[in-house]
């Protein structure tokens, strides 16, 4: 299924697929067994940062669709940091490795 993603979305969207995938193989690795549970405690987290995506996603239209926000670039402006040049991607690389240091964290706990 992953080549299937894989060949037709852009790395942007399959390479956190793949972070999460080598997170699941650390966290295993670490414990020492591998989760026969679908539902355990990293992918409950998982599934809330997904969902927060969406719901951000879906806060963005809204707010685009009622003219509060007239285009993407004056959403832009509001933290240029996280938006232009060298200093932008490098805080966007720190935040996706906290995620996914967070998301190991989550992952070795156990869920009652």
């Amino acid at each position: 299924m992953s080549f299937a993603v894989g060949s037709y979305l852009p790395i942007a969207t399959t390479a956190p697929i793949f972070v999460g995938g080598l997170v699941r193989a650390f966290v295993e690795k670490k414990t020492g067994k591998k989760e026969e549970s679908e539902v355990g405690a990293g992918t409950l987290y998982s599934s809330g940062l997904i969902a927060g995506g969406s719901l951000a996603g879906i806060l963005y239209a809204v707010l685009f669709g009622r003219n509060i926000i007239q285009d993407a670039e004056g959403v832009q402006g509001l933290v240029p940091f996280l938006h232009e040049g060298a200093s932008g991607m490098v805080f966007g690389a720190l935040l996706f490795l906290a995620l996914a240091a967070i998301l190991a964290r989550a992952a070795q706990r156990k869920i009652m």
